[in-house]
């Protein structure tokens, strides 16, 4: 057993750490689905476009496009670091203070 599993709190941490990695693996799907659905609205209001009166559909497709690039960066983020979403956890504890604050 190596010494980090012997710390009173490594189960709770593990813990976290898989609650961690299942919110990312949620999220980079429901991105996944939310890419085809802004790229459909993106199509469906370029087809809607009267050319006289486009200011419902030129506000939809700039709308869509924005949250597609937001997508697109949040998703690539995401992927970045689903190996590694996990980086440290910090006790601090003033000299004259039994609590600690655990980050």
């Amino acid at each position: 057993m190596l010494g980090t599993e012997l710390h009173p709190d490594y189960q709770k941490e593990k813990d976290r750490l898989d609650y961690t990695k299942e919110i990312i693996d949620q999220i980079l799907g429901a991105t996944e689905q939310n890419k085809d659905q802004y790229k459909g609205n993106i199509k469906d209001a370029f087809v809607e476009l009267d050319w006289v009166d486009s200011s419902l559909s030129y506000i939809n497709i700039l709308t869509n496009t924005k949250f597609l690039e937001m997508n697109e960066r949040d998703y690539r983020h995401l992927k970045r670091i689903e190996k590694k979403p996990y980086f440290a956890r910090i006790d601090f504890q003033l000299a004259d203070e039994s609590k600690s604050d655990t980050f």
